[in-house]
């Protein structure tokens, strides 16, 4: 617990799942300060919380968001908000609304071209491989337009899921799941007429599928300060992913270790804020021993997400 509360500090945390309850969860370990929480819906974690307090809003597009923060702004006049989020779509939301928040409002997010590097699973696939680091067989399909789609290369079973998950939002609101596991070119044919049918145009990705039951996942989180050098590194061996089909991979009890980039533990795993660095975060979520998706957090340098039990 921290052992002097930041009364001039008010963290708004957007998103209602385990990765948004746990950045609360730190801030108050670090600071004593309740978060505020910005999004459509919640996890019983957080709605059952001492030490957050939730901002229910329709949906979590830029007007709703933007007015959401004025009314917190309003209202605490005196504190500084640190605005985060943890996911891509809302990472790109906030990339979007950054020139438009209160003054009072921080927040620190990696610029607009270092975002599409790695929110891109495809161009993030060419990254890992530019240096060094194994990945599965992948396909790149287009939904644009209605010619038909070649049946996929690779050999059965694969996964399916969205190049750009930042703009997947509104078709798991329509129903559609975060990823998908296909046995047959069947089940991709349906797919694929599904999405142009929704009126999706985006691009998929079909990959190779790595065996193994949730504990052959890792994760690697990464917190990198604007000068490009890494602040705080975590891996981590998952032990139980969400198998909520908009959620499917999300890890939530991790088994792992907290380091610095000079290989130590830190004293304090906790947000900074007073400090010139503009931190940005790639944490891959990795079926062992292969590298297969990212997302940008935005946590500033020396945060880590809590992925213990969360309290009564």
């Amino acid at each position: 617990m921290a052992q002097k509360t930041r009364e001039d500090l008010l963290p708004v945390v957007l998103g209602g799942d385990i990765g948004a309850y746990a950045l609360g969860r730190e801030f108050h370990e670090a600071y004593g300060v309740r978060s505020v929480y910005i999004n459509t819906g919640y996890i019983g974690a957080i709605t059952h919380s001492a030490i957050i307090d939730t901002r229910p809003v329709e949906a979590m597009h830029a007007e709703q968001v933007l007015a959401a923060l004025g009314e917190v702004s309003d209202a605490n006049p005196d504190k500084t908000i640190a605005l985060i989020a943890n996911t891509d779509p809302l990472i790109e939301l906030l990339e979007g609304i950054q020139g438009d928040l209160p003054a009072n409002v921080s927040c620190t997010i990696p610029p607009r071209d270092a975002f599409d590097a790695v929110c891109d699973k495809a161009t993030f696939s060419r990254l890992c491989t530019d240096h060094g680091l194994d990945v599965p067989a992948m396909e790149r399909v287009s939904l644009a337009g209605t010619d038909p789609i070649a049946p996929c290369q690779i050999p059965f079973p694969v996964v399916a899921k969205p190049a750009v998950s930042a703009g997947w939002y509104d078709m798991l609101l329509k129903g559609f799941k975060k990823v998908y596991y296909m046995t047959e070119q069947s089940q991709l044919d349906e797919l694929w007429g599904g999405l142009r049918s929704a009126g999706f145009d985006g691009e998929f990705l079909v990959q190779e599928l790595i065996g193994g039951d949730d504990t052959y996942m890792d994760s690697l989180t990464i917190y990198i300060g604007q000068d490009g050098k890494a602040r705080l590194l975590g891996a981590a061996q998952v032990l139980l992913e969400d198998h909520a089909p908009p959620c499917w991979a999300t890890p939530w009890p991790w088994s792992s270790a907290r380091r610095t980039s000079s290989g130590t533990r830190p004293a304090a795993c906790s947000p900074t804020w007073a400090t010139a660095a503009s931190p940005t975060s790639t944490s891959s979520a990795t079926p062992r021993p292969a590298a297969s998706s990212s997302s940008t957090a935005t946590p500033a340098s020396g945060a880590t997400p809590s992925t213990t039990s969360p309290p009564a």
